[in-house]
């Protein structure tokens, strides 16, 4: 998943269960 969402991982952090909580956004 982080593969394809490399750029997303420091956007986004995905929660253990499979969700994404957007706890890091940078602009």
């Amino acid at each position: 998943v982080f593969s394809a969402f490399g750029t997303v991982q420091k956007i986004a952090i995905f929660d253990k269960n499979g969700g994404m909580q957007a706890l890091i956004q940078y602009p």
